[in-house]
């Protein structure tokens, strides 16, 4: 959903927790189980001020069992909740302001202040998924092969406590596949070689509503739903092959053995694949995709201050356009969103990020943990070709982030 205005006054917060545990059951089974909490808040402090308080819940159980010293078997489960409010506020009541409900690729439904004064939206989300894996362990080489499936279900309902107008619902699986090879016959060297891919097909599901007004119970709006339709499926592929090497090193506030070894430097590369095709049901059907090539290389340097760790980092990436095509469904938004959206989202680019952070490890209650505290800058330069928007050209964007961690 977007609205119509040209200034913006942002603020964002965002909280992510999580929580780990295992427990061995026995010699050969061991369960687990992960936590994970992310919540946030966006808002504009300019007309019409939209605000959005949304969260993330995981729950990720898991068993291990070990068949023998070489091979052991897993599975886990994952259930994701998902919620987000939208709610609007309008200082000035007399500056008209459009609301476009996005159905995709232009199409969309409008509506306004003069309609709505508010235009709040309940968005909630399930995702339902599970992998297996199976570790192979010799005696310098090991190989973790993972396969993955997830469900997700989603659902827009708008209006609030004044009216329900379904705005939306969305559906999608995705299939996914690791196998992650390490070798090495160093006690100082790693060497780990991991190929991922995976699957998403999805769709977006439409509901055509007409407004009717209750004028025996005070003017009261509701509307009807009239049809139910698809009104877009996507299919998202990706594939990647990753090479990692680790220089290790002793631990100098430890006992020399293997367990105590500390990463010393690590280099990584990476080569990926991306393919998306879109296509939207109307009156036609109308397509867009495109291809791209991604590629990552990556230098960390960890040193030793006092008693804690010093991380440092330098991440260097180029993603290639291959090739594209492109459609818009309706004129109205082309060129205000549509082709902006496409020729970000296609478009080659490239960037690099620095990234400095501190580890502490301190104890409390006889059970070791870690503090952190960390920096980073992420900087992406555009190298599109403007050739269905020139509204990127010369531009980049950074981020910086500053935060705390506490791992306990």
């Amino acid at each position: 959903m977007g609205s119509k205005h040209g200034r913006s006054d942002v603020t964002k917060e965002e909280f992510n927790m999580y929580a780990t545990a295992s427990v061995p059951f026995s010699d050969k089974f061991t369960g687990g189980l992960q936590l994970k909490y992310l919540t946030g808040s966006f808002a504009d402090q300019s007309d019409p001020r939209p605000k959005v308080n949304a969260m993330r819940f995981d729950i990720i159980p898991g068993v291990t069992y070990r068949i023998n010293e070489r091979l052991t078997l897993g599975a886990n489960a994952k259930v994701e909740l998902f919620h987000s409010k939208l709610t609007h506020l309008i200082i000035d009541g007399l500056t008209p302001y459009t609301y476009f409900i996005m159905k995709g690729m232009g199409d969309h439904q409008i509506f306004t202040n003069a309609d709505n004064s508010s235009y709040p939206r309940d968005y909630k989300g399930l995702n339902l998924g599970g992998a297996v894996q199976m570790l192979f362990s010799g005696n310098a080489i090991a190989n973790l092969l993972q396969l993955g499936y997830q469900n997700t279900s989603e659902k827009a309902t708008d209006g609030g406590s004044s009216y329900e107008y379904k705005g939306g619902d969305y559906a999608a699986h995705e299939f996914s596949l690791l196998d992650r090879l390490s070798f090495g016959n160093n006690r100082l060297t790693r060497q780990n070689l991991t190929l991922k891919g995976s699957v998403l097909m999805d769709k977006g599901l439409w509901y055509d509503q007409k407004k009717y007004t209750d004028t025996e119970h005070g003017n009261i709006h509701y509307y009807e739903t009239l049809n139910k339709s698809k009104v877009h499926k996507n299919r998202v592929m990706d594939a990647s092959v990753e090479y990692r090497f680790d220089r290790l090193r002793n631990n100098p506030n430890e006992k020399s053995t293997d367990k105590n070894l500390l990463t010393d430097w690590q280099l990584l590369g990476q080569v990926g694949f991306s393919s998306v095709e879109y296509t939207h049901y109307e009156s036609d059907t109308y397509q867009q995709s495109y291809n791209l090539l991604h590629t990552l290389a990556e230098g960390k340097r960890f040193w030793t201050a006092g008693k804690g760790l010093l991380e440092t980092s330098l991440t260097g990436f180029y993603t290639a356009s291959l090739s594209n095509k492109y459609n818009n469904v309706r004129g109205k938004l082309a060129n205000v969103f549509v082709a902006p959206a496409f020729e970000y989202e296609a478009a080659s680019s490239a960037g690099f990020q620095v990234r400095v952070a501190y580890h502490l490890p301190v104890r409390i209650n006889g059970i070791y943990t870690w503090m952190g505290i960390h920096a980073q800058t992420h900087t992406t330069f555009y190298l599109g070709s403007n050739k269905y928007s020139p509204r990127y050209d010369g531009t980049s964007h950074t981020l910086m982030d500053f935060g705390l961690d506490f791992v306990f």
